[in-house]
């Protein structure tokens, strides 16, 4: 509902606020839940970029690296999320680069 302001004004730390609730609950299914994903691979680009919570690489890493090998199935996409396998490559080339990884 924050993301896109639906009922309520757009407000991106309260969307990384519950992001990170879902992201950091330890979700014992992920593998049934694509919340959990989701949230963790959102979370991770926001802390990335730097939207509406500190910046933190290492953690945006860690968080998409959990929606990729956790959750995210080779060739899925969530329609009209915005989440494609390209989009997360894309995301974690760009974290790893950043980080001296490659």
């Amino acid at each position: 509902m924050y993301r896109l302001g639906l009922h309520v004004s757009q407000d991106q730390s309260e969307v990384c606020r519950h992001y990170a609730i879902i992201a950091r609950s330890k979700n014992k299914h992920p593998e049934v839940d694509d919340y959990y994903w989701r949230a963790a691979y959102r979370l991770g680009c926001a802390l990335h970029r730097g939207m509406g919570i500190k910046k933190d690489l290492k953690e945006a890493l860690r968080l998409i690296e959990i929606a990729r090998d956790e959750g995210y199935t080779e060739h899925e996409i969530i329609e009209g999320e915005g989440i494609t396998e390209d989009a997360m490559f894309v995301e974690w080339s760009d974290l790893c680069r950043e980080l001296g990884k490659f």
